[in-house]
């Protein structure tokens, strides 16, 4: 990435990305989806520290969905389980761990939507190492929630977090077009949205 020179960080915003460094070491780490919602019960919510930087809420997003995605049926096995009746897409589906439901990944919602809410209305100094949710950040949270079964109207719906959504496509909207990689757009694009109803949830 040809970023601008960022200036030096602050004591406190040494330890914080430290501590970011840290925490995204632990969630690459993690071989099962409960060993990464058990991070997030230890990392974010209440007033504990330490709190997830932009980074860490995208590795963490991204890790959850694809731990989750390895879990789909494929196309055999979904045949299989029509025969049978059950479920093979959705909150319901046989292959698919409910993390819609788990108080983890709830309390991640609600901290990322408090991190986002953040950084769209005051966001911090660059030397206080909270770091910025960027294209590659934003594109992966999405590709994230998309692979954890979440969609357009169940993050609207939430009773929990109803804002995560819209404050980040409005953190998206203002991107330049330029800093759009490939892999980030066609990550972006996973999310099952429709456009029409994006505008009306950013507006």
């Amino acid at each position: 990435d040809q970023n601008p020179k960022l200036p030096p960080p602050s004591a406190a915003g040494r330890k914080r990305i430290e501590t970011s460094k840290v925490a995204n070491v632990k969630i690459l780490a993690a071989e099962t989806i409960d060993d990464v919602l058990n991070l997030i019960d230890e990392n974010v919510g209440d007033l504990r520290a330490p709190a997830f930087t932009p980074i860490n809420y995208s590795t963490v997003f991204h890790r959850l969905g694809r731990l989750n995605k390895a879990n789909r049926p494929n196309a055999k096995q979904r045949r299989y389980l029509e025969k049978r009746g059950a479920a093979t897409t959705g909150p319901g589906a046989t292959a698919y761990v409910p993390l819609a439901r788990d108080a983890r990944f709830v309390k991640l919602q609600i901290a990322l939507a408090s991190e986002l809410r953040l950084h769209r209305e005051n966001p911090p100094p660059l030397e206080s190492g909270h770091g910025i949710f960027g294209v590659r950040e934003c594109s992966s949270i999405l590709w994230g929630l998309a692979n954890c079964g979440c969609t357009l109207q169940s993050l609207t719906e939430s009773p929990h977090a109803p804002e995560m959504l819209p404050t980040l496509l409005q953190i998206m909207q203002d991107f330049e077009s330029s800093a759009w990689q490939c892999q980030a757009r066609s990550i972006s694009h996973w999310f099952p949205y429709d456009p029409v109803r994006v505008v009306n949830v950013v507006s």
